[in-house]
């Protein structure tokens, strides 16, 4: 090969070509290296967020399942234990509704008030004054009242479906009617006969032994909790109804 200044030799011009591609390649190395390791981290995080994802995942679905499991819970077991409640409910709906306007003006509420007013008291007495079925009956105890308990029941109990919870859940609508009802004489006595109607009910499951229930102090203190909470729903309610208004009269 003859160039401007002379012959040059064919292995030399090839080394130096070959020296060139691999300066090149070095270069490229060099240069791609940090995307490579850059590639590579984010893999490795996708791949751990993929694996960190699939038990988040499962536990939503275990939660899912158990707050669903709530609703077979009632339609399943506490109607077949207590076979008159849902007639006692429609009852109680249906009386709600004629007496709605009776107790608003005695009570200065709204009838949508009233009407829970009634169904709400209806409710309990289908769940607690009606008699159990034939199974739950001769399962029964013994008689008496049973005093075992007379504090609050455990979290664990309250975080599951079972008697107890049940038991709170029942009064927690009652309470925040009447936290809602303004404050009258009438709203009093509603107050009153709501705290006595614990004692009133398991005095009567004592006496009548045709319903097959059976007296409990723990269910007095389950029904309070549940007053008492729905009594403090109600109150934040209220609270935040009252606040709430000036602003928008201020609006129209």
């Amino acid at each position: 090969m003859r160039s401007k200044v002379g012959w040059i030799d064919p292995a030399e011009q090839l080394e130096k070509d070959l020296g060139i591609i691999r300066t090149d390649r070095v270069e490229a190395k060099r240069l791609t290296g940090p995307l490579r390791h850059r590639s590579q981290d984010i893999e490795g995080a996708l791949s751990r967020e993929r694996a960190e994802r699939v038990p988040r995942r499962r536990g939503a679905v275990a939660s899912g399942r158990r707050a669903l499991a709530f609703l077979p819970a009632l339609r399943f077991h506490r109607l077949t234990v207590v076979p008159w409640f849902l007639p006692g409910l429609i009852l109680a709906i249906g009386v709600g509704y004629l007496g709605r306007k009776r107790a608003a003006r005695w009570l200065g509420i709204s009838p949508l008030l009233g009407w829970w007013l009634i169904v709400a008291v209806g409710a309990i007495l289908a769940a607690t004054l009606t008699p159990l079925s034939q199974a739950a009956a001769s399962a029964s105890g013994p008689a008496g009242c049973d005093l075992s308990r007379l504090g609050l029941a455990p979290l664990e109990e309250l975080t599951s479906i079972n008697d107890t919870s049940l038991n709170v859940l029942m009064f927690i609508p009652l309470g925040i009617v009447i936290a809602l009802c303004p404050a009258s004489r009438a709203r009093r006595l509603v107050l009153v006969g709501a705290i006595a109607l614990p004692f009133v009910i398991e005095s009567t499951q004592l006496v009548v032994t045709a319903l097959a229930r059976g007296c409990q102090s723990a269910d007095v203190i389950d029904n309070l909790t549940g007053l008492v909470l729905g009594l403090a729903i109600g109150a934040v309610a209220a609270r935040l109804w009252r606040s709430a208004s000036p602003s928008d009269r201020g609006t129209r």
